[in-house]
């Protein structure tokens, strides 16, 4: 290769680099740009949407403390039950799965809470979808261990959005002596306007 011909090889690669770096440039120039005018044309009208999609002001009560003998046995505790529902409507499911799953959900189901048999189960359940209920309701008061068999009971083992599986958490009082020193353990009413003895303390 002569002189010549490096020196226009040169030129070649140089002209390239240039052109690289030219579109590198216009591309992070361009980039600017849009974060620019997002900040400043569309930013205020963004933080608007987004404070009303992310913020939600709600009370969360906490739950109650566990009360104590001096020997540390239990006299009063919390523990969480369950309020279960479906969303028997829910259009992740499909009237084929429905259909061939509603029998096994409602022997389940029968076969875990006794209060209905598997037919009268499988009517509610096929009422409850033809009417396109959202907020069905299987059970007022599971307990976790319930809740753990539910999650695994077919079309509810889908989950929340795909099963249509809605398990509303709340708090149960319980004292293991029951009666023995109530006036003294005391308790709350569900309006919070009466309160007595320690739990009211």
């Amino acid at each position: 290769m002569n002189g010549e011909q490096l020196k226009d090889l040169k030129k070649d690669i140089l002209w390239r680099v240039y052109l690289l770096f030219f579109a590198v440039f216009l591309f992070a120039v361009a980039i600017v740009a849009k974060m620019v005018y997002i900040q400043f044309k569309e930013g205020p009208a963004l933080m608007e949407i987004a404070k009303t999609q992310e913020l939600k002001e709600f009370t969360l009560h906490a739950s109650r403390g566990n009360i104590l003998a001096r020997d540390g046995s239990l006299l009063a505790t919390s523990i969480p039950v369950f309020e279960i529902r479906m969303d028997v409507a829910n259009t992740n499911v499909s009237d084929e799965v429905f259909n061939s799953k509603v029998d096994s959900l409602a022997y389940r189901l029968s076969e875990l809470f006794g209060n209905k048999s598997q037919q009268e189960y499988k009517r509610s359940l096929v009422a409850a979808r033809k009417k396109g209920e959202r907020y069905f309701l299987i059970w007022r008061k599971a307990n976790y261990q319930q809740l753990k068999q539910l999650r695994t009971f077919p079309i509810l083992r889908r989950g929340r959005h795909r099963g249509g599986l809605i398990a509303i958490q709340r708090t149960r009082r319980e004292r293991p002596f029951d009666e023995l020193a109530g006036r003294t353990i005391g308790y709350v009413s569900r309006n919070g306007k009466i309160t007595v003895g320690l739990e009211g303390a």
